[in-house]
């Protein structure tokens, strides 16, 4: 059988030798045309570089238009600018005489106002005269009234001293009577003389007056026509102000436009000189350009035989390694027909070389695992390489599990041209996986077994060893020697520490076994922590150490858990601080970390200040029947079960459990839970904390550790705390 497949043109005659020399010779026709490609690009660049020069010329003339139409603009502007200043001088002038008549207008309107009231004036004298001419002819006529009741006394003398004598006087008489007559009649004529000119005073005045008025109005008429030439004079005086700014800001952009012009004209000027530049250095870019192309394919070409040479060896190279090849190996096209196999899959089907080409690759493939195969080989579904697991089917029917690996052939464009599919036998490998699961089930069945049987046992262990310790403490409560009581309380030590032991084993075991659950109970946070260290108290007092425990103000008191579950790992790491602590103090400080509404996050932190554990160990100590160091257990004494124990029942409260510990300087276990917040019970209400605010409380103890823990009490509690290490430290 060959190793590769013939062209699908000469299935029977394809020879490999002769397909490579095909190969070659359309590299070497592609190569001519790259070259004749090369050339047409080089002809294309002297075309563009003579249309680049006659651009230029174009730019150059244009520039030089340009040149010549901004000098004749700028001369425009020249012209527009002393038309402009004309024009302003014009304004100016103008400005100037509307001013001048005004001022004349003013003058004329001040004259005409003083001679009207010059007028005013005389016509006010001539009334204050006629006045007093009226008033002295009065005085007159009363005088002469006067003059003639004395002269009428004097007659009627005369005529009673004259009755003796009235012929005598009789000529006398008449000519005074005649006399009167004519005086009255000149006073009368008189009297109405003064009354014609008394009437015609008043029509005076009274026309005098009407002229007065008719003048007062001439003068307001006269001031309101003043004032709307003042108004209009202003108008004008703005109007031809705007004017004047506008011309001036008009003057100011033509200079700017100016400026800019002879800015955009040096630029055109810089930008044909560099564009010149640019020319020649492109022109000289072009020509290295070509010498360097023309050196490039002279290198291309020696560098293309030799990529034919290495093509030919790695051609046979891969033919050789393609029939080495102890996998299954086949090429097909994206429609999943066989175009190529290697000897591997051959040998395995033991079809012929036309029984495989052009054939559906899925006829290998068992009816089973052909939908699968199809939708691997589907274009699209997948990208990259594709694994899958299906039954290979010989020519005569026999089958083996292979693990198939696809990679698609894709072309330059990214499109999937076939796929490539290399398969390899699986078949011992599956059985052996197969048997590897059966063997582990049945560990698991019989680790799961002897959980169970330990569990059962450890619990049936315990019940005689109550009965041991009660009737061992009866035993202890009669009448009994000395002797006789240190053997009862060794065997009630040795009774206590082998049913700690059995509770051990049988926790540890019903954690394997998956057959521990934990309550789900209301209850007090700091009464079960309180219990368990006063459970733990007198271990602490009878090795001189502090034993100390805090919690945080902010958690609720009631919450939802196993008590005793949490009173056992609280127990249990206390219980280890102490016996690796000589000297110090234990602290146990919990803490709010997170949770919800209804629920809490709460961490535990077991802080001692005993031996430590060397950074190298601590991964030891948390594995069942481990401890960091085998002299420890000679020393100290315990089966290494107990953070094992602690760990998994934190696991079940939904925590974790690590320590921070360096040798020689103490140790911190740390371990979270979360619970439901519970109902809080009924309680006496405790004193009301208003009474205690600002209550000074003094706190005295060499403990640093308990001074922060009261300190933070009491002020919680809204009181005012003093620390003192000794009494002699008071402050006063």
């Amino acid at each position: 059988m060959a190793n590769t497949a013939p062209p699908p043109a000469a299935p029977a005659a394809w020879d490999p030798v002769l397909g490579q020399e095909g190969e070659v010779l359309l590299q070497a026709h592609e190569l001519e045309q790259l070259i004749q490609e090369r050339t047409l690009e080089l002809t294309q660049a002297n075309a563009t570089l003579q249309q680049e020069l006659e651009e230029r010329q174009s730019l150059e003339t244009n520039l030089r238009q340009s040149q010549q139409e901004l000098e004749q603009r700028l001369q425009e502007q020249a012209t527009e600018l002393e038309q402009l200043r004309s024009a302003l001088q014009e304004a100016q002038d103008t400005q100037l005489q509307a001013a001048e008549t005004q001022r004349q207008a003013q003058e004329d309107l001040a004259l005409r106002l003083q001679g009207q009231e010059a007028e005013i004036e005389q016509l006010q004298t001539i009334v204050r005269d006629d006045s007093v001419s009226r008033m002295n002819l009065e005085g007159d006529l009363r005088l002469a009234q006067e003059n003639l009741d004395q002269q009428a006394q004097v007659h009627a003398t005369a005529l009673e001293k004259a009755e003796r004598a009235l012929y005598d006087e009789q000529a006398a008489h008449q000519q005074t009577a005649q006399a009167l007559r004519q005086t009255t009649d000149e006073l009368d004529h008189r009297l109405e003389e003064q009354a014609s000119e008394l009437e015609q005073l008043q029509t005076a005045l009274r026309n005098e007056r009407e002229t007065h008025e008719q003048v007062t109005q001439a003068l307001q008429q006269s001031k309101e026509a003043h004032e709307q030439v003042t108004q209009a004079l202003q108008q004008s005086r703005d109007e031809l102000e705007r004017n004047i700014m506008e011309h001036t800001s008009h003057l100011e952009q033509l200079q700017t436009t100016l400026q800019e012009e002879q800015t955009k004209r040096q630029t055109l000027e810089e930008s044909l000189s560099q564009l010149q530049q640019d020319v020649e250095r492109q022109k000289q870019e072009q020509t290295d350009s070509v010498e360097q192309a023309t050196a490039i394919l002279q290198a291309e070409l020696s560098e293309h035989k030799e990529q034919q040479e290495s093509l030919s060896r790695s051609l046979h190279e891969h033919e050789i390694l393609t029939a080495a090849m102890p996998d299954a190996l086949v090429v097909v096209d994206q429609l999943g027909m066989i175009k190529k196999w290697n000897s591997g899959l051959a040998r395995v089907t033991d079809y012929a070389d036309d029984e495989l080409l052009g054939s559906p690759v899925i006829q290998l493939f068992a009816d089973d695992d052909r939908e699968r195969v199809t939708q691997v080989l589907t274009p699209g579904t997948h990208e990259g390489q594709r694994t899958t697991e299906a039954i290979l089917l010989a020519k005569d029917g026999a089958t083996a599990l292979y693990e198939w690996k696809v990679v698609p052939l894709t072309t330059s464009d990214s499109h999937t041209d076939g796929f490539v599919i290399s398969g390899r036998d699986i078949t011992d490998r599956k059985q052996i996986e197969l048997s590897l699961q059966q063997a582990k089930d049945s560990a698991e069945q019989s680790s799961q077994a002897k959980s169970e049987f330990l569990a059962n046992m450890s619990h049936e262990i315990r019940t005689p060893m109550n009965g041991i310790i009660g009737m061992n403490e009866l035993l202890l409560d009669t009448s009994l020697t000395q002797e006789q009581r240190e053997y009862a309380e060794t065997v009630k030590g040795s009774a206590e520490a082998l049913l700690a032991l059995l509770n051990d084993i049988l926790d540890f075991s019903k954690i394997e076994a998956r057959r521990l659950d934990l309550e789900a109970v209301d209850f007090s946070l700091r009464e079960n922590l309180g219990d368990a260290m006063k459970a733990l108290a007198f271990r602490a007092h009878q090795k001189g150490l502090e034993l100390l425990y805090e919690v945080a103000a902010d958690i609720p008191d009631t919450i939802v858990g196993d008590p005793s579950r949490l009173r056992q790992i609280v127990t249990n790491l206390v219980g280890n601080a102490i016996k690796f602590t000589e000297k110090g103090e234990v602290a146990v400080h919990v803490e709010k970390t997170g949770g919800e509404e209804n629920e809490v996050e709460l961490r535990f932190a077991v802080r001692d200040t005993g031996i430590g554990i060397p950074k190298d160990k601590q991964h030891l100590i948390f594995q069942a029947f481990s401890q960091a160091d085998v002299s420890i257990t000679r020393k100290y004494g315990g089966t290494g079960l107990g953070l094992a124990i602690s760990t998994q029942l934190v696991r079940l409260m939904h925590g974790y459990l690590w320590l921070e510990s360096e040798e020689n300087q103490g140790s911190t276990f740390y371990f979270t839970a979360r619970f439901p917040v519970g109902t809080r019970k009924e309680e006496a209400a405790p004193a009301a904390l208003e009474e205690l605010q600002g209550l000074p409380v003094l706190v005295v103890d060499d403990n640093a550790t308990n001074r922060r823990i009261l300190n933070d009490l009491l002020t919680s509690w809204r009181m005012t705390p003093h620390l003192a290490v000794r009494s002699h430290n008071i402050a006063h």
